[in-house]
């Protein structure tokens, strides 16, 4: 997928839980959803299962829908929504906006 100009979303809207990676170069596997590669994705929006999605060094919106899911910003200003079940949301750097059962260097 090449996002291009803007803010652009991957999306996984299958059962399958997902790990995606917005700093990963080249091709990914993203264990739920086979190989993707993603080039200028900002946001990611993850699966019914419990997902691991990883932001960049960019501004990011790291969505986990369902799930147990594991939520990591990295660098920029990101917000981090964990939905419904016990999530994990870790952001690195920036000021951040996150929502999680369990929140750690998040300002908001």
């Amino acid at each position: 997928m090449s996002g291009g100009a803007g803010a652009d979303t991957a999306t996984y809207p299958g059962t399958a839980a997902v790990t995606v990676n917005l700093s990963v170069d080249g091709p990914q596997d993203t264990a739920g959803a086979g190989t993707d590669t993603l080039d200028s994705v900002a946001n990611l929006t993850g699966s019914s299962g419990g997902d691991s999605l990883t932001g960049n060094a960019g501004s990011n919106v790291l969505l986990g829908v369902r799930g147990n899911d594991n939520l990591f910003g990295l660098a920029g200003t990101d917000t981090l929504t964990g939905g419904a079940r016990t999530d994990t949301a870790d952001e690195g750097g920036g000021i951040d906006s996150c929502t999680g059962e369990t929140e750690s260097n998040c300002e908001t």
